[in-house]
This record gives C-alpha cells, sequence and structure tokens, in this order.
C-alpha cells in the first residue's frame, strides 16, 4: 500500500544516537545511515542510502492538486454520438480489464496519446447516453478508470448496458483510439451527500449530482543528495505514490471532494469518546488506542460541535516511516466561496454531509519505532510521545491546513474550462496577512501570495479575531521560510514563536496541552467553544465567584437559564460575580446557536440575572446577537431584575465595545449590555457598536423600569422604529 507520510513531524536520525535537538515529524521516510559512497543501486538499495526524505500531502499546505480532467455528462450531440459509432463499426474492440494498482485496489487502465486537442468519451452506444472527459496538458499516458466512477457514471447518467465505449477522439470527435469496460453493476461503495439547510436536508443521488473535476494527488519528496540517480528515483516514486480525487457538484452548486481513502470499513473496535465535541474512533486497540482517546478527550474539552468527528487509525510496521495522513474531504461554502474540512463542515451544517465517511485518516508505524504511551511520566530518549503527535494531528484534521501552495495557487484550481472553475481559498488560508500590518493574503495575486508564503513574513490574526485577543492583539508569525519547505511551510507556526506549542514543524518534547491560540485559530475558522461552568460548581454555595475567560461568561448565561437540572432556579441573588480580564466572546458570535449568536444572560420571563456583576473596569468584545429564536429580553444580560424591588441587581463598570445586535420582533426588549432592566442598577458602564430592532431598543438598555443609570454612556449607533428607553 502506499503511504503518504504527512504532518508527522521527525527528524530521521539513527537509532539509539538522539540529540537535544528537535525531532522533525513533518512527514517522513526515516531510512538508515551508514553508506558513505554513491553507487549505483536499485530501489531497495537506494533505501539503505542516509537520506531525509520529507513527504507531504496536501493535509500540509505544500501540495496542490493537479487538475487532469473536466467531466461533462450528456455534452455529446446525438449526431456526433452516431458518427462515433460508425467509425469503429465493424473494428475490434479490446475490453478493458481489471489491474491492482500500487495500492491493491482495482482499476482500469485506458491509453491517451496526447491531451492536445483530446477528448475521452464514455459512450452507451445503445442509448446514446455519454459523458465527455477534457484532459488538461498535464495528463500523460493512461487514464485510470477506478470502478466506482463507472458505476457512479451508470447510475447518473450512462443507464443501463451490456458495455460502455471509452473512445479517445480528437476536438471533432473522430476516433483516434478505441475500448470497451463492462456495463454491469459493480458492488461498490458509491458516496453518499446531502444538501440543503439543517431544516430541510436532502440526499444528492447520482441522477442528481455530477463529477465535474478530477484531480491527481501526489507527496512531493526533498531529498539531501542532487546526483541524477536520486532525482531520478524521487520523481519515479512521487509518481507512484499518485491517486485521483473528485470534485462533485450538488444540486444547490455545493462542491464536495471525494476520497476513496476515506470510505468506511468495518472496524469492530469503533469506540466514541469526547463530551463537548464527540469522536468516534476505529483502527486502534491497547495503549495505542487508550492514548489516543487522551487526546481526543484534550480535544472534546475545547471544542464544541454537534455532528461527531470520525477518525480513523491504521498501525503499520515495516514500511520505514513513522506516522502518515490523507487530506481529509473537503465542503465548498457557496455562502463565501471557501473550503472547509469536513469535520468543521459539518458543524456548520448541522448535519454530516457524507454519512459514513471518515472525515480524518492516519497511519502510524507501531512496528518499528518505541513510542511512549502514557499521559504522565516522560518519554526515554528513545520514545517518541503518541499523544503530542496525535494532538498535532488531530488539529490539522481540524482545519489547521492551508490550501494556498507555493506556486501561491488554491489547492483545486481548475486550469481549463469544463464545468466550473474552483480558484478558492480555505478557510485558514483566510486567517493568514502579510506581515504584522499588511494585507490578508486571500486578498493578494497568485504571483503575491507565491511571494508571500516563502518570504518570512507571514502571519495570521484577523482583525477583532480570537487569535489576535489571545496573542495580547498581536498577529502570530507563521512558518514561512524564503526556500518552501514541503509538508511544514505555512501548515505551522514559526519557530521563532515563544509559547508552549504541538504545532511548530518540529517536534521537541511531551506537550499535552492546547495552547489558547490554537483554540484561538480554531474558534476563528468557526469552531465553537463549549461553556465552562467549572467556576461555580466548585464551590456552588460561595457567595462571590470570579470568572475570566468567553467560555465561563457563557457558562454564567447557562446556569441562570437553566430551567431544569442542578442549575435550575440559580440566579445569583444576594452574589456578585467579578470579571478579572478583557474577554472576547466572538467565538459565541455567528457561528453559534445556530446562527444566532451569544445566549443573553437572563434570556425569557422567567429566570433573570438577580446578582452584582461587576465588571471590574474590563471590557467585553465581540458580542454578536442576531435574535432568531424569539427572545423577548435580548443583550448581553437578557434580563436584570431583583424580583423582591430592593434593587439588589446590578451590572457595574464593564464595557461592551463594538457589538453587534439584532432582533427583529415587535415585542422585543433589546440593549447591547441589558435588554431589561427592572429593579435594579447599571453604573459605570458604556458601549459602542450597533443595535437595531423594531422596538425598545436602546445603546445601553432597551427598557427601564423602576431603576437607576448611574454614571453610564453609549456611543453605540441606534436602529428602531420606536423610541429608545
Amino acid at each position: 500500500m502506499r503511504k503518504i507520510c504527512t504532518n508527522l513531524y521527525l527528524k530521521a536520525i539513527n537509532a539509539g544516537n538522539k540529540s537535544s535537538e528537535p525531532r522533525f515529524l513533518t512527514g517522513f521516510l526515516r531510512l538508515s545511515r551508514g553508506l558513505k559512497k554513491k553507487k549505483p543501486c536499485n530501489l531497495l538499495n537506494r533505501m539503505k542510502i542516509m537520506v531525509l526524505i520529507f513527504i507531504f500531502a496536501v493535509v500540509s499546505g505544500g501540495l496542490y492538486a493537479q487538475h487532469l480532467f473536466s467531466v461533462d455528462y450528456g455534452n455529446l450531440s446525438g449526431e456526433n454520438a452516431k458518427r462515433l459509432k460508425t467509425q469503429i463499426a465493424g473494428s475490434e474492440v479490446s475490453t478493458l480489464s481489471l489491474m491492482r494498482n500500487n495500492e491493491n485496489k482495482d482499476e482500469y487502465l485506458f491509453s491517451v496519446s496526447t491531451a492536445q486537442n483530446t477528448k475521452i468519451v464514455i459512450l452507451n452506444e445503445e442509448t446514446g447516453n455519454n459523458v465527455v472527459i477534457t484532459p488538461t496538458k498535464e495528463v500523460q499516458e493512461q487514464f485510470r478508470l477506478a470502478p466506482f466512477f463507472i458505476e457512479e457514471l451508470r447510475q447518473s447518467v450512462l443507464g443501463d448496458a451490456d458495455r460502455y465505449l471509452v473512445l479517445e477522439t480528437c476536438a471533432d470527435f473522430s476516433v483516434r483510439n478505441a475500448a470497451s469496460v463492462s456495463a454491469a453493476t459493480r458492488k461498490v461503495f458509491i458516496p453518499r451527500y446531502l444538501y440543503g439547510t439543517k431544516e430541510d436536508v436532502k440526499e444528492a443521488l447520482p441522477k442528481d449530482r455530477q463529477i465535474i473535476h478530477i484531480f491527481k494527488e501526489k507527496p512531493r519528496l526533498i531529498h539531501i543528495f542532487d546526483d541524477p540517480e536520486g532525482l531520478e528515483y524521487i520523481a519515479r516514486i512521487e509518481e507512484e505514490m499518485s491517486y485521483y480525487v473528485y470534485m462533485y457538484q450538488l444540486p444547490d452548486g455545493t462542491l464536495i471532494i471525494y476520497n476513496e481513502h476515506f470510505n468506511p470499513c468495518e472496524d469492530k473496535n469503533e469506540i466514541r469518546t469526547g463530551t463537548n465535541l464527540q469522536f468516534n474512533l476505529s483502527g486502534l486497540t491497547g495503549q495505542a488506542q487508550t492514548a489516543t482517546l487522551h487526546a481526543l478527550n484534550l480535544w472534546s474539552e475545547q471544542m464544541a460541535g454537534t455532528i461527531p468527528v470520525d477518525i480513523n487509525i491504521t498501525q503499520v510496521s515495516g514500511v520505514g516511516w513513522l506516522g502518515a495522513s490523507y487530506r481529509q474531504p473537503n465542503w465548498f461554502n457557496t455562502a463565501n466561496n471557501t473550503w472547509y474540512c469536513s469535520a468543521l463542515g459539518n458543524q456548520l451544517l448541522g448535519y454530516n454531509f457524507a454519512p459514513s465517511m471518515r472525515d480524518i485518516r492516519l497511519e502510524m508505524n507501531t512496528g518499528d519505532y518505541s513510542w511512549y504511551y502514557s499521559s504522565t511520566g516522560t518519554p526515554s530518549g528513545s520514545q517518541y510521545d503518541w499523544i503530542t503527535v496525535m494532538l498535532h494531528e488531530v488539529c490539522h484534521g481540524l482545519g489547521f491546513y492551508p490550501l494556498v501552495g507555493s506556486n501561491g495557487a488554491y489547492t483545486y484550481t481548475t486550469n481549463t474550462g469544463g464545468s466550473q472553475t474552483t480558484a478558492y481559498p480555505g478557510i485558514y488560508d483566510r486567517q493568514l496577512y502579510e506581515g504584522l500590518t499588511g494585507a490578508c493574503l486571500t486578498d493578494l495575486s497568485q504571483t503575491q501570495r507565491a511571494q508571500l508564503v516563502t518570504s518570512n513574513n507571514l502571519y495570521s490574526g484577523s482583525p477583532s479575531s480570537n487569535l489576535l485577543f489571545a496573542n495580547d492583539g498581536t498577529r502570530v508569525r507563521m512558518y514561512a521560510p524564503t526556500t518552501w519547505a514541503s509538508g511544514s511551510s505555512v501548515s505551522h507556526w514559526d519557530t521563532s514563536v515563544s509559547f508552549p506549542t504541538f504545532m511548530k514543524y518540529a517536534y521537541q518534547n511531551k506537550l499535552h496541552t492546547i495552547n489558547p491560540r490554537e483554540i484561538a485559530i480554531m474558534l476563528d475558522m468557526g469552531w465553537t467553544q463549549p461553556t465552562n461552568t467549572d467556576w461555580y460548581t466548585a464551590n456552588p454555595n460561595a457567595t462571590s465567584f470570579t470568572i475570566s475567560t468567553a467560555a465561563q461568561l457563557a457558562g454564567l448565561a447557562q446556569i441562570v437559564n437553566a430551567t431544569t437540572g442542578s442549575f435550575a432556579n440559580e440566579q445569583f441573588l444576594n452574589k456578585t460575580i467579578t470579571l478579572a480580564n478583557d474577554v472576547n466572546i466572538a467565538s459565541y458570535g455567528a457561528n453559534y446557536n445556530n446562527g444566532a449568536g451569544w445566549v443573553p444572560i437572563g434570556n425569557g420571563g422567567g429566570p433573570c440575572f438577580q446578582g452584582v456583576f461587576d465588571g471590574n473596569g474590563k471590557k467585553i468584545t465581540g458580542l454578536y446577537i442576531n435574535n432568531l429564536t424569539g427572545l423577548s429580553n435580548v443583550g448581553l444580560f437578557g434580563f436584570v431584575a431583583d424580583p423582591y424591588g430592593l434593587n439588589r441587581a446590578e451590572v457595574k463598570n464593564l464595557g461592551v465595545e463594538g457589538a453587534n445586535v439584532t432582533s427583529y420582533r415587535n415585542v422585543d426588549y433589546v440593549g447591547i449590555i441589558i435588554g431589561r432592566l427592572e429593579n435594579g442598577l447599571i453604573s459605570n458602564c458604556n458601549s459602542t457598536g450597533l443595535v437595531s430592532s423594531p422596538d425598545w431598543v436602546g445603546g445601553l438598555v432597551g427598557i427601564i423600569n423602576n431603576s437607576t443609570v448611574t454614571n453610564c454612556y453609549s456611543k453605540a449607533t441606534v436602529i428602531s422604529m420606536a423610541t429608545a428607553k
């Protein structure tokens, strides 16, 4: 089986000769030292020469997918179909036979004499139904016909027949080469795809969808020798490791990349883990499974989601490398012309757009290397920490990877006509910038992007982002050396960053903590964060609490709004909550709560905040509310009140900056800080941003009843068809 090694970062060093220098895990082959003289050798002998090879696939950002074919269904006129059949009438047409490729998978090989002015026509000679495939100039000698591809075409456009003709033609449809392939129904896996809104999910059956482009993905190998034999060897291995991926277009225009490596498989060892974000893990047993579950649970503590992430890890040995990862399937969001990994795309859609397909696929060499599996203690000098590597790989699988390559082009850019061109970035690319103050990478030309990714001046952190907030208002430098480093460039933090992280390209030591900056960039890409109520549950009888994070502030809303369970009726009467830090709550914005954003603290006619919230002179940024759920009290705090009329409920010493609060109902009370204030106080508070509602609305408070406002002001834009109070 072909091994594509990516993002698993390790420096090829002689076993038993460990040093304190970083060990690369960017994707590699580990080959032995020993031979000093260059001499002619075959492939196996070549593997014995001391050499460091970093192998990476597109998941690591260095490899764009090579566009090979554009596909059109039924594009051949009846007249041309008849002409084709006439040309081969009476001729002996060979039948293509199944062959095993280097992955031990079946495929048919159809020879193509040239890509110039060429069409490949697959024709049902009985009905005239057809598919026209246009090669690009990149096409070499053979077209690989996967059994699933033929079955997909049978169900979608070609229909039943005894055989299909496979014809290479000139642009005028004169036949150059002819063969046939069986049209019998094949028992192969055909992917299922769903589309539409969460409320109206539809299935795109083969008859409803189309494969519009075919790409070839292959690894790039970087070596330390430059002799012709070595270069020839590298080129040959790259080509041998290539495979096709297919771009589907669904009825609503959604684009999805299909990769056969992510097909489902039966695994009796599948196990579920994670509370806030569920992972379905398959392929592992024993210590490796236990350690991986620990890593997944660490991610689940930081990320929230409603759709499980399916991860498959297989254990291998005798392959000469430490680990391998494959690019995860990608989903194209037509709303912002941006690609997302399947794990994140599923969360944004609210359903699994590719049921039963894997989201993350890894292969780990557990037979030839010494791994440290424990969550405690320290690995020996000859061991690699499994949990650290898993944290790194899952981070990539959740979206920490670019689609921009060394030439500035985005992965899945088409370079010829066909049904649709797709020169679009990934969501990670949209987080990348030129320098500390320069433009976003996606606003640059391809030439400028190519210069930026090898400039040593690439940073991440969009304006008002979670990442900027986590990094003290400064963009974070990315790894972008002046010489493109396959499998490393752009897809990791720079080596110069001083914060503890497992997301540098070089493995240095055991690290089982996810840095806030890793969490922040995930939130900027669209992931959401779970709420945190530990600050309360640790001592629920206390009368004063301190919170310092967005998750804890969201936890306050969860507690106050609860009407059942252990939090019911806890509205903090005669209790004080103090804000210890400035807090950015953008992670509970447009991608949270099904697009409604922040859930107000005290959001109904019953639950209300009855205590004292002391902002302590701090500010809250990133407040976004799009009241789609019919809440009547809308703001950071929805409803603040003292039910006994003693004016003990208070919000004080707080600034809310850059808010975006919108409501649509005619009976709403909408404010940036408080929607509805009754028998309470608001003092020493201020706000900026935008607040809009058809009814009661204000820059500070939407409606005030028997309450006091002291030393407060708002510079917010207030839009309403009623009088602000």
